[in-house]
């Protein structure tokens, strides 16, 4: 069954803060204390209490969710709607989170959840999730347990562009802890599938004392799965360094059957326990497994502990690749390092080195002696994808940036800087943001490939950290550079022709043109305005004439702008771009049939409606291939209908029909796509 959320969801205005040094939390309704709950449960009207009350005593009884066997298999779609002032009790570990446990055919998206308390091992969205998580929002939540995550419990699926912002996961002290605490920012736990573009933002995890503690910024545990391309500012902290913590700015622990991998990371918060590491803690092997693998990482955690490394604390096996700290953490990059894991081109750099401003000729794994930290790490992630980039980050480190995803609307993400869709305050003075750049920049002021438009000029180009050595391997004036002679293009030459726009069955953006022999490869910008904010969205290669945008949102209108790119005297150029417009319909296409019939001697064709969105209908006829015309209806909600219309006939022909759904919201009309084409023979 598939779900849509049309409005908010608020249990109550209650919110949550948490008292680091009495391991308590205070629950508020304004500036008035309703209770409190302690990590060793159990609620109390205030600090002082002694006697243990019931919840609903502090006024919170619709507030209260106690969970159940639970099972979610189908589709949920909140709309970015808020689920909101609700406290979570867990019902064991499989069961737990506002959809419990999720089936491998389930998914959740765009689902908001704030304010709210996890009372027992928990995720806010899930216990164990089989299917998919994505784009949902985390924030303002405190949770307790021994199993514990922002958005899931366990995961074997797959979370994509998650976030979790400004919350509190602590080690609850009512557990006997004889298994392993797993604590992460966005999965406890994480065995099979993969965890991919996600943000932890602000994220405390307080662990206490217990004899296994796997604990990291996106995931305590990992065995099997992928942790790609997400950025943790977390603080991981244990209380204790002799209670055998694993923890890790990424991720605490790994071992595996399947080769689990740790690629295109970033962690900037604070790591401290017994055993850490900058990106992961320790790596472990169970009898069969396969290595695993840690590349293209970058740690600027401040690490300490018993045993601590800039990058991993104790790495017994696995091959680490291309993985760099920052020379104010630890001493070592690795403090344990045992044979059996394999070390290449790892290595500490410092700030200068980081973003170019000093030599940084120690740096491997990319173009030889370069000064720039950003050149070495996108060298190594053009080989592995064109839609990802490095780039300084308004924070003072580097951050991982999509060129075809977008942060959340009005919310503070690493993968983009601090304009463009994104309202945060915490650097309201950042106006050298490269992402804040548009087609007005002047031509010496913007060298970032990401923003160059149709206005730039031929040589405005010259930054080295947007080359890598996949845009020469790519070049398709590669053979005359081996003769030490170029191809002259010219920005004529680079203009596209034909280029066409549509919105595809799914609610797409698809653009496509014809191929330009003189290209490179092609850029696509977009706006909500028409003269200015372009923002590119993606690159595609030249074997390619058509770029899907699976990020425009339903109701919107939207401008493209799509140009051809080469190389002249290595320097980008780009031709002149072609400006398309749409406006996006709110819901897919209804499902139709059209069927013929007699009653009482007169014939009618039966319109039927099989899958629709919206509360209203149009329908529109065509005789024999002439033009459209609406057809009146005595009513237009579908519900009169039973979702069956019948319209009378005498004359015999060829009828098109067409349909396009809508309901009325704020007194406008919000429609959907219009169904393709139908025929009957009448």
């Amino acid at each position: 069954i598939s779900f849509r959320q049309e409005a908010d969801i608020c249990f109550s205005n209650y919110k949550y803060t948490y008292d680091s040094e009495k391991k308590v939390t205070r629950i508020w309704e304004g500036d008035t204390l309703l209770g409190i709950t302690s990590q060793k449960g159990g609620f109390y009207l205030d600090d002082s209490s002694i006697r243990e009350v019931e919840f609903a005593w502090i006024g919170y009884k619709n507030a209260y969710i106690l969970g159940d066997m639970d099972v979610f298999a189908g589709e949920y779609d909140g709309q970015g709607h808020l689920i909101s002032g609700f406290v979570l009790d867990g019902y064991d570990q499989m069961y737990n989170g506002i959809f419990g446990h999720i089936t491998e055919s389930g998914m959740i998206s765009n689902v908001h959840i704030k304010n709210a308390l996890l009372y027992d091992s928990s995720g806010a969205l899930a216990g164990l999730s089989l299917g998919i998580i994505k784009d949902c929002l985390v924030e303002s939540v405190i949770g307790y347990g021994d199993y514990l995550g922002g958005i899931a419990e366990s995961s074997q699926g797959k979370i994509l562009r998650c976030r979790v912002a400004d919350s509190v996961l602590a080690l609850n002290d009512r557990s006997d802890w004889s298994w392993a605490i797993k604590i992460g920012g966005i999965t406890g736990s994480a065995y099979e599938g993969k965890v991919d573009d996600c943000v932890v933002e602000n994220v405390k995890i307080y662990l206490g004392k217990a004899e296994k503690i796997y604990a990291g910024g996106i995931a305590g545990y990992v065995s099997g799965a992928e942790v790609t391309n997400s950025s943790s500012l977390a603080e991981c902290i244990s209380l204790e360094e002799d209670n055998g913590s694993i923890i890790g700015g990424i991720v605490g622990k790994v071992e595996a059957f399947a080769s689990p991998q740790i690629r295109n990371c970033v962690s900037a918060g604070k790591v401290h326990g017994d055993i850490v590491g900058g990106i992961l803690g320790s790596s472990g092997l169970l009898e069969g497994s396969a290595m695993p693998d840690v590349e293209n990482c970058v740690s600027y955690s401040q690490v300490s502990g018993r045993i601590a490394g800039g990058i991993v604390g104790k790495a017994f096996v696995g091959n680490l690749y291309y993985n760099y700290c920052y020379d104010a953490g630890s001493e070592k990059m690795i403090a344990v390092q045992d044979e059996e894991c394999s070390i290449e081109k790892c290595c500490k750099v410092t700030e200068g080195q980081i973003f170019g401003t000093e030599s940084a000729k120690s740096i491997g794994g990319g173009i030889q002696n370069s000064n720039s930290l950003l050149v070495v790490l996108n060298n190594w992630v053009g080989m592995d994808s064109q839609y990802l980039e490095w780039k300084k980050g308004e924070l003072g480190y580097p951050v991982l940036t999509s060129r075809i995803s977008e942060p959340f609307v009005g919310a503070y993400d690493f993968r983009q800087e601090a304009d463009g869709g994104s309202t945060n305050t915490k650097d309201e003075n950042s106006n050298n943001s490269e992402d804040s750049k548009t087609d007005t920049d002047s031509e010496n002021g913007n060298n970032s490939e990401d923003n160059k438009t149709d206005t730039d000029s031929e040589n405005g180009n010259n930054s080295e950290d947007n080359k890598t050595d996949k845009d020469d391997k790519n070049d398709n004036n590669s053979e005359n550079d081996k003769t030490g002679v170029q191809n002259v293009v010219a920005k004529g030459q680079l203009e596209l022709k034909n280029a066409k726009i549509k919105v595809t069955d799914k609610l797409k953006v698809k653009l496509t043109w014809d191929k330009n022999e003189y290209a490179k490869g092609y850029q696509i910008f977009r706006s909500t305005k028409s003269n200015r904010g372009y923002k590119k969205i993606g690159t595609v290669s030249l074997s390619k004439d058509f770029y899907v945008d699976k990020k425009a949102q339903a109701g919107k209108t939207y401008y493209y702008k799509v140009c051809a790119y080469a190389t002249n005297n290595d320097s980008l150029i780009y031709g002149k771009s072609q400006k398309k417009k749409i406006k996006l319909p709110w819901y897919q296409a209804p499902v139709i049939q059209l069927s013929k019939g007699k009653m009482s001697g007169q014939t009618y064709v039966q319109l039927a409606i099989k899958k629709y969105s919206g509360t209203h209908i149009e329908v529109y006829f065509s005789g024999d291939g002439k033009a459209y015309y609406k057809a009146l209806l005595e009513q237009k909600k579908i519900s009169e209908y039973k979702g069956k219309l019948k319209f009378s006939y005498t004359k015999k022909s060829t009828l098109y029909c067409k349909v396009r759904t809508y309901q009325i919201k704020n007194g406008k009309k919000q429609y959907s796509l219009f169904t393709k084409e139908k025929k009957i023979q009448l």
